[in-house]
């Protein structure tokens, strides 16, 4: 593609993006909070899964917790949200770099287990303790805009979303980015080379929880609840989903594919019961058909055009000089 074709993309795109709430309705506007909601939960957690190598099932569970701190300092010592929602961060920050401790010295499949029995005991705590979280009921949450208008929150989570973008982007393609992908392809090499392991791990595990729970308190005040149901493994396979879809270990693929999956799934849900069943057909056939995702898939097609382009020049060409010979 040339630069001023994509120059002009991108400023279609954000025009688009930022006009939306002007021209797609309210229903539509909630879908694209959600999305870009997913767009911060599962960006962070390909940096922890994608690049760093460290298996999490718990990552929603950092959402969810971002979402009952954020609530209960708002609500129980009048602080506003927004101050809410940066305490509920560093909780998130805090708990994650003990998860991180804790799961240290396990790989592979202990390792994986080890975060999801966190992710299952944290629920469990939230549904027992109900003079703190009213268990199942879930905490009524403090909205972060008066009135019921969707657009200033879109545009809240539109910038939390750039901002989370910048910042993964900045360490991606930074040392430690690079650092964290030797990581995940060989620890053993890695820690010969004089890699501090447990540094660069901790710092994954942080940053990663830490965006999940801002993304988790922004959510639990837009929506003005939060419950147990946000930590369910369901919850955690649609991140999932989304991140493999999209392309996993890349940078704009979990961004495509969480924007595409929650539209694919506000969609589906007029199937009604079924809803998740055909969701996960649809899984399945991206699966088998894409397996790294639509990401890949774009650039398959891509590449195809470009190669049928170069076929079409190149029989135009032989022709050409097959008609100079004839005439010579």
């Amino acid at each position: 593609m040339k630069p001023r074709a994509k120059i002009i993309i991108g400023l279609l795109l954000s025009i688009l993006v930022l006009s939306l709430p002007f021209w797609a309705g309210v229903y539509w506007t909630h879908v694209a909070i959600l999305s870009l909601y997913y767009v911060i939960v599962v960006s962070s957690w390909n940096l922890l899964v994608g690049y760093a190598g460290q298996m999490s099932f718990a990552h929603v569970s950092f959402s969810t917790m971002g979402g009952y701190a954020s609530t209960l300092v708002a609500t129980r010592f009048g602080i506003h949200p927004a101050l809410g929602m940066l305490i509920g961060m560093c909780v998130g920050a805090i708990v994650g770099y003990a998860l991180g401790i804790l799961c240290l010295r396990m790989r592979g499949v202990y390792h994986s287990l080890a975060t999801l029995a966190f992710a299952e005991a944290f629920r469990t705590v939230l549904n027992l303790e109900y003079k703190i979280t009213r268990g199942s009921l879930g905490l009524l949450s403090v909205r972060l805009y008066p009135g019921v208008s969707k657009t200033p929150y879109y545009y809240t989570v539109l910038v939390l979303a750039i901002g989370g973008l910048v910042v993964l982007y900045r360490i991606i393609n930074s040392p430690i980015g690079f650092t964290l992908q030797a990581i995940r392809e060989d620890q053993t090499a890695a820690s010969v080379a004089g890699v501090p392991l447990a540094r660069y791990k901790l710092f994954a595990f942080s940053l990663t929880s830490a965006m999940a729970s801002l993304a988790g308190a922004f959510l639990a005040h837009y929506l003005g609840i939060v419950t147990p149901d946000w930590a369910t493994q369901t919850a955690m396979s649609f991140v999932l989903a989304m991140a493999i879809m999209g392309g996993l270990g890349t940078f704009i693929g979990p961004v495509i594919g969480a924007v595409c999956v929650e539209f694919l799934a506000e969609y589906l849900r007029v199937y009604g019961r079924y809803y998740m069943s055909i969701f996960g057909l649809v899984v399945l056939l991206m699966l088998r058909f894409t397996p790294g995702g639509l990401l890949a898939l774009a650039r398959n097609l891509t590449d195809s055009v470009s190669y049928t382009r170069w076929v079409s020049k190149g029989k135009q060409m032989l022709a050409t000089l097959q008609v100079r010979n004839k005439v010579e």
